[in-house]
């Protein structure tokens, strides 16, 4: 029976080796046979390059003594190819014909000379003579706007364009001058409509802005300040209409003093001075104030003998309030200074307590371990003893790195004193793994 895998295996000092091959392809004596997969190698005795698509194979034609070497069908290659003439003896040149004489005659063209639909236009320079007259050069005078907006017209095939003429150089506004005599006259094309058509101007940079001057009677240029224009009222009468804010700013330059009045009809206001410290106006002399208060002023501290007690004066319940209170001092120093001691009577411990199981999978990432659950006296965390892989415990920073975790092999135990489940976050390392907890 005939092996008839696609690769032939071989024993080799009682290992195998595999020779890549084909079983049964297409061609006279291969339907059941291994045909080998090469790859092709060149060079000398001593070097050898494989064959890729910056090193082909090298491949000379050549033909029979005295006989051409025939070609048929399409030669493509990339890269530059260089037709040139050839040199015979000394510097003498064999000449490349086109479409002219061997000897170097003139070219002749006949037909149209045009561009190329979507190419450059065809260049002409020097002078163009037929027969030693001077001939003007002109496009196609039928059908010269195909391509460019007309129609495609008749008795000249399609995609026949006007000649251009390039090089010289383009006109400027500020030396040159195009003077246009006689009659211009437009063919073709059709009117423009103001209700389906629209025409776009230019500026002379080419901008969508027209640049313009507006002149006086006496040929003055108007002037304008930024985007306003310039406009000085003469005749009396101007009604305006002004829109105020409602704060507005007076200042003085160099003038004296601004003065500031209220209301001066029989509804008179006056006016209310402010300061900017909550109201408070603040008040400066160069000179020393007069500040004395003129009559006796008198404070009553019944409200204050109320809260004190209905018996003594303020300063003695001061003063037996400052003797009561003056260890807090010292208290504050012990704590400060770690002197203090801390006798715990009892603690209140937790009624409830909470314990669940989450499967994460290494493809959600970091997840919280629970939503909003309050802990009391914390949280024991496990990893169970079926994890196949490492499991990480940390904080919500471990959603960026597994670095930023702590690790918990199978079976391991981690206990954290914390507020709320949902500011722990677990990671599995690999595939799916479970985490136990136990909180109250």
């Amino acid at each position: 029976m005939p092996y008839t895998a696609s690769n032939v295996p071989l024993e080799i000092y009682g290992n195998t080796a595999t020779f890549a091959t084909d079983y049964g392809p297409s061609g006279t004596g291969l339907t059941a046979a291994h045909v080998s997969i090469t790859k092709l190698v060149f060079g000398d005795q001593d070097t050898a390059t494989r064959v890729s698509s910056a090193d082909p194979l090298p491949v000379q034609i050549n033909g029979n003594t005295g006989s051409a070497v025939e070609v048929t069908g399409d030669i493509r290659g990339t890269g530059d190819f260089y037709v040139r003439n050839s040199l015979i003896s000394g510097n003498t040149a064999i000449y490349l014909a086109v479409a002219g004489t061997t000897s170097g005659g003139l070219v002749g063209v006949t037909g149209y000379i045009q561009g190329t639909s979507g190419g450059h236009p065809v260049g002409i320079s020097g002078n163009v003579n037929v027969n030693n007259l001077a001939v003007p050069i002109k496009g196609i005078t039928e059908d010269w706007y195909i391509g460019f907006g007309g129609s495609t017209g008749s008795g000249i095939s399609a995609g026949i364009y006007p000649v251009m003429v390039t090089g010289g150089r383009k006109l400027s506004s500020s030396v040159d001058s195009v003077t246009v005599s006689g009659t211009v006259g437009i063919t073709g094309g059709r009117f423009l409509s103001s209700g389906t058509d629209t025409v776009a101007v230019r500026g002379y940079d080419g901008g969508t802005k027209v640049w313009t001057r507006l002149f006086a009677g006496d040929g003055t240029t108007l002037g304008h300040s930024g985007d306003a224009l310039n406009v000085n009222l003469v005749n009396s009468g101007v009604t305006f209409t002004l829109n105020v804010a409602a704060t507005i700013g007076v200042t003085n330059s160099t003038e004296p003093p601004l003065k500031i009045q209220g209301y001066t009809g029989s509804n008179g206001i006056p006016v209310t001075v402010r300061g900017e410290n909550n109201g408070a106006v603040e008040v400066t002399s160069t000179a020393a104030l007069n500040v004395s208060v003129g009559n006796e002023v008198s404070i009553d501290d019944s409200a204050i003998l109320a809260k004190l007690g209905t018996t003594g004066d303020i300063y003695s319940r001061l003063t037996d309030i400052k003797t009561n209170t003056s260890g807090i001092s010292t208290i504050a120093d012990d704590i400060r200074n770690g002197n203090a001691s801390v006798k715990v009577s009892q603690i209140t411990r937790p009624s409830t307590f909470t314990a669940g199981t989450s499967r994460i999978s290494a493809s959600s990432g970091a997840v919280k371990l629970a939503t909003n659950v309050v802990l009391r006296a914390g949280v024991t965390i496990k990893a169970s003893s079926n994890n196949s892989d490492v499991v990480y415990v940390g904080s919500s920073t471990l959603t960026r790195s597994n670095d930023n975790g702590y690790p918990l092999d199978p079976g391991e135990s981690v206990f954290l004193e914390v507020g709320n489940l949902n500011t722990i976050y677990v990671r599995s390392s690999s595939g799916t793994q479970t985490i136990h907890y136990i909180s109250s």
